[in-house]
């Protein structure tokens, strides 16, 4: 109580006006913090959004690496056979259990791809999937076939049914020409959805050559390098060596 009583008198002492120019700068200092506050608000947001856009972008670009890092391999694994051609094959050297199981195998990291690009679209583009659908590949396929935005959905089913075959079945596998019609549909729809352009030309090349190894029997070693080329630069290289024995 007397704090209130002193306080109370001190104002009474103070000019009239000084008291009403004391109040206006207060009232501007408010002003002055409450726009610095606002401005802070809308810098801390606008980094926000800068940081989510880094983000999309970012994985965005991952699906598209994974995307070109398969086609790759799967160039690769298409023709295994040219560099034992080099050392003294003689014809199209295929083997035929790498010809079973490689297409197979592509094909399930293929469709791996596709789900988590439909994972992704799902996310960014603000999608509520609800729970009736189930978080699978086949509630995300029917999920955005309902809201209309793949346009393959039959073939995408006709791909997972067999994915799961070939994930779960061991008698159950694809050829080559049974992989490259499904590879044509996923492709088809990634690029629907943004995630990828037209395939990239790669170009298969295999190198062999010999060498002195001065290690007692053998006879000399030879050194491999298999690869692509995109545009006539060096995408990726596999490189080793085989000692010939006397």
């Amino acid at each position: 109580m007397d704090l209130i009583v002193a306080s109370l008198t001190f104002w009474r002492t103070i000019p009239y006006n000084k008291v009403a120019s004391f109040l206006k700068l207060c009232k501007r200092f408010y002003l002055y913090v409450h726009i610095f506050s606002v401005a802070r608000r809308l810098s801390l947001r606008s980094t926000f959004l800068n940081k989510e856009e880094d983000m999309t972008e970012y994985l965005t670009a991952d699906i598209l690496n994974s995307w070109h890092r398969l086609l790759q391999e799967i160039e690769l694994a298409k023709n295994y056979h040219l560099p034992y051609v080099l050392s003294g094959g003689t014809g199209v050297a295929r083997n035929p259990i790498l010809d079973y199981l490689l297409p197979s195998l592509l094909f399930v990291k293929a469709v791996s791809i596709l789900d988590e690009a439909l994972v992704f679209y799902t996310n960014n583009q603000n999608l509520t999937m609800p729970k009736k659908y189930g978080d699978s590949l086949k509630g995300r396929i029917d999920f955005l076939d309902d809201t209309g935005i793949i346009k393959n959905t039959p073939d995408l089913h006709d791909i997972r049914e067999k994915r799961n075959k070939v994930a779960h079945e061991i008698a159950e596998h694809l050829t080559w020409e049974e992989f490259d019609e499904n590879l044509n549909t996923i492709e088809s729809e990634l690029q629907h959805l943004g995630f990828v352009g037209d395939r990239p030309k790669y170009e298969a090349y295999a190198e062999c050559s010999p060498r002195d190894s001065g290690e007692p029997g053998i006879a000399f070693t030879q050194d491999f390098h298999y690869g692509l080329k995109r545009e006539g630069r060096e995408v990726i290289e596999i490189s080793w060596a085989a000692k010939i024995h006397k």
